[in-house]
């Protein structure tokens, strides 16, 4: 079974125009919510009317854009900012993040999407962070804590599928050594990843015992992600025809 999540809900104005028109036309059915940028609150806002919604709402952690909504010295830098994700990287890797200022960042992030007052059904992140070790065990044990369904696991098998791109690889790399050779029962594809949709139908015959969350980024009148808009109209296209 393919089901679909938007990502980036609340980073921009661009990518909420998008995700909105998914949301009403009735084919997106699961969101990603980041909820310290700029277009945060306006999408917090949007969530707060769609109570009596079908709609699977999840928390976008996000640690490599904009400034964080805690005291946390070891993932900023000198503005307050939060490192770009190759600096981020670089200092996990070299120790230098305090694990329990990304603790408290999470939590607190999870508290400003609670109060919108729709269950919090899924967990992932910003840049998928959160599969680089340890991150990725640091949200499993919170994901238990708070009773959150699912928390985002790619598909190592699907390293070959698609473009060449070093961020598949590496998302595949790190999926493949957080679920030590196990596929979880959802298992997480980029769409941007699969090469098209006849790849992903292909590879939903082939996993019919699990679900296959596909990751959207949806933007309308965008000029900071032109490509978010095609991709956009891509969906519009295909599942118009379906319904």
């Amino acid at each position: 079974m393919i089901f679909l999540t938007a990502d980036d809900f609340g980073l921009d104005s661009e990518n909420n125009r998008g995700i909105i028109v998914g949301i009403e036309e009735g084919w997106l059915k699961s969101v990603s919510v980041i909820v310290n940028r700029r277009a945060s609150q306006s999408a917090l806002q949007y969530l707060q009317r769609q109570k009596n919604r079908i709609l699977l709402v999840g928390l976008h952690f996000n640690l490599t854009e904009g400034k964080p909504l805690t005291k946390c010295p070891s993932l900023v830098d000198s503005r307050g900012s939060f490192y770009p994700l190759g600096r981020l990287l670089w200092r996990l890797f070299w120790k230098k993040i305090n694990l329990a200022e990304v603790s408290q960042e999470l939590e607190a992030q999870y508290q400003k999407l609670r109060q919108v007052g729709i269950p919090i059904i899924h967990l992932n992140s910003h840049q998928h962070i959160h599969f680089w070790p340890p991150l990725f065990k640091l949200f499993v044990g919170f994901a238990k804590r708070k009773g959150i369904v699912w928390v985002r696991q790619g598909n190592w098998q699907l390293w070959w599928l698609g473009p060449p791109r070093l961020a598949k690889w590496t998302t595949a790399l790190l999926s493949w050594w957080n679920s030590r050779g196990r596929l979880p029962r959802i298992i997480f594809w980029d769409f941007r990843w699969s090469g098209g949709l006849r790849n992903l139908l292909k590879l939903n015959q082939k996993s019919p015992k699990r679900y296959l969350e596909i990751g959207l980024h949806l933007a309308q009148k965008a000029k900071r992600f032109p490509e978010r808009e095609k991709e956009l109209q891509f969906w519009r296209r295909v599942l118009k025809i379906t319904q």
